[in-house]
């Protein structure tokens, strides 16, 4: 029998860093099931495949490692590692909310940034992973940012 799109997506996490097209993420993307925004509540460790895309490079630079979900109205988006190996919030970009959006024909969860052009579309994966799909307005010629989040176990 052929692996589900949850299966195909779990075995990328495992290789995070051998190459992947991101042709193959969009495609194991768009056959996941959507998420209520409750189920997000807590914290996930975040990280992406190395498909070569633009928002990578940056990433790595303010050492980001995830998303805090206290609630629909309260995100904080971009949690980083700091000097003394604390993850806490990155103030520059903000906060977030969680709203139901229509993406690629799905009724799912998204993250809609507060101060930037940004919507984080997530789909499932497994109860304790989620796959996103970040479409970045003003970026439309690097395509969407796939990237994963991974809930933390101690919160």
């Amino acid at each position: 029998m052929a692996p589900t799109p949850e299966e195909k997506f779990a075995q990328l996490i495992i290789k995070k860093d051998d190459p992947v097209d991101p042709s193959v993420e969009e495609e194991i993307y768009n056959q996941l099931k959507p998420i209520e925004p409750k189920f997000l509540f807590g914290k996930w460790d975040g990280g992406c495949l190395n498909d070569g895309h633009a928002e990578i490079p940056g990433l790595k630079e303010i050492r980001w490692v995830g998303i805090n979900f206290f609630s629909e109205r309260d995100v904080e988006p971009v949690v980083v590692l700091n000097d003394a190996g604390e993850h806490v919030w990155y103030e520059k970009l903000g906060r977030a909310q969680l709203r139901q959006v229509m993406f690629r024909g799905v009724l799912s969860t998204a993250m809609l940034y507060d101060d930037i052009p940004t919507i984080d579309h997530l789909r499932y994966v497994n109860d304790d992973l989620v796959m996103g799909a970040s479409d970045i307005k003003g970026s439309e010629e690097n395509g969407i940012f796939y990237f994963f989040l991974q809930r933390q176990k101690n919160n």
